[in-house]
């Protein structure tokens, strides 16, 4: 039986990758970061501060809503390195007239604070969701909230590895976990429920 909940739901995505290419690059990047080699800049709608890759993509970091510098990577050179499956899923969304925005990498420790995605584009004025897929976890006990104060609709759902789910980010949303979460995330800036209906279409649930 499909997932009838507003605020997420289960996919059965699977990427058979080796994810340590991917996090070579970005520690890499990181590295590169701290030593002052990308030029930042302030956005506002994120509160956070976007380290440019030039044409390779960015570094969104933030300190906000963690109690350490959170930092995403995004952008062409993640695209680049990603596997053709994965790319044919962005190609699939924007044919299906969703408006996928960007793919996502980052690792984070601890939690991350009550929220609500910046958002500084009007597609997204309608709604807009994440798919974070898990790649590792080490806390078994880590989970995903989300509470709709308009409905008053409160769901969570567990960092299960190799999982993926969509969660609508226009609502309220936190994570509890005491360890280090690696994620990969699909970020579209279309409505939850369009967005879980495509997946459906596509077998993907």
């Amino acid at each position: 039986m499909l997932d009838t909940h507003s605020l997420k739901c289960p996919t059965n995505l699977k990427f058979d990758y080796d994810w340590k290419r991917v996090n070579r690059i970005y520690q890499r990047i990181l590295e590169k970061k701290s030593q002052g080699n990308y030029k930042p800049s302030y956005e506002k709608s994120y509160d956070s501060m976007v380290y440019s890759l030039k044409t390779h993509g960015a570094v969104i970091s933030s300190t906000s809503l963690t109690n350490y510098e959170w930092n995403i990577w995004t952008g062409a050179l993640l695209e680049f390195v990603l596997p053709k499956e994965i790319q044919k899923l962005s190609k699939k969304l924007l044919e299906s007239n969703l408006n996928f925005i960007n793919f996502g990498y980052f690792i984070h420790q601890g939690e991350i604070k009550k929220h609500r995605d910046g958002v500084d584009d009007p597609r997204g004025a309608e709604g807009h969701c994440n798919i974070n897929y898990v790649i590792s976890s080490t806390d078994p006990n880590s989970k995903t909230y989300l509470h709709n104060t308009k409905t008053g609709v409160y769901e969570e759902y567990p960092s299960t590895v190799g999982t993926a789910w969509i969660l609508d980010s226009s609502v309220d949303h936190w994570v509890k976990n005491s360890g280090t979460r690696e994620i990969f995330q699909i970020k579209v800036f279309s409505p939850f429920k369009k967005v879980k209906q495509f997946f459906i279409d596509n077998n993907l649930i």
